[in-house]
């Protein structure tokens, strides 16, 4: 449960326990009651129209930076003669955003990094680092390129020469909480 998820619970539970004390006042003390009953419907109102507006701008944002990354993800045509095997995207509550696509290709690894490092730097992009993968502990020639642009991370995965992979290789651009506000851009495993 987040802050604001956490905050909502104990303003309603405060409210309701409110509600649940006046009411028990019982006819014994009905001026106190009828005193209550307004400010009590009022801060209710208030509280709900609250919510409402703060839901609608928290989704409203997520929604704002979804398509941002698509449009960024847009800009980025694949290499010339590759052929899309499947898109993934992965969305988790507000806190990130991840667009991946599998291509295979007939091209080899020194022009797949190229075309990218050269369309991504037109693009605004910053190359981050290059990194060699190891698959289960074997070296199959997989490599993990990763850049930067403001809040968004973008990686070109190459399977490797040695893998027998239905994809040649992996495209994806990435949102993600942890890297919004941080120019250093704290890549997972750097």
């Amino acid at each position: 449960m987040n802050a604001w998820n956490n905050y909502c619970f104990w303003m309603i539970t405060i409210g309701l326990s409110f509600s649940f004390t006046i009411t028990k006042l019982g006819k014994d003390n009905i001026a106190i009651m009828k005193k209550y009953r307004y400010e009590l419907i009022v801060l209710g109102v208030l509280l709900l129209l609250y919510l409402v507006v703060s839901f609608d701008k928290s989704y409203s944002q997520f929604d704002l930076i979804e398509q941002s990354l698509t449009d960024e993800l847009n800009k980025i045509p694949p290499v010339s003669r590759a052929v899309e095997v499947n898109r993934d995207i992965m969305k988790e509550e507000d806190r990130e955003i991840l667009i991946t696509t599998k291509y295979k290709t007939n091209l080899s690894y020194s022009e797949i990094k190229n075309y990218y490092n050269r369309i991504l730097n037109e693009n605004g992009w910053v190359n981050i680092k290059e990194e060699k993968i190891l698959y289960w502990g074997n070296d199959l020639g997989g490599k993990l390129i990763s850049y930067s642009k403001g809040d968004y991370v973008a990686t070109l995965h190459y399977a490797g020469e040695k893998s027998d992979y239905s994809w040649v290789y992996a495209f994806s651009m990435e949102w993600n909480i942890r890297f919004s506000g941080d120019k250093s851009k704290s890549v997972p495993g750097t």
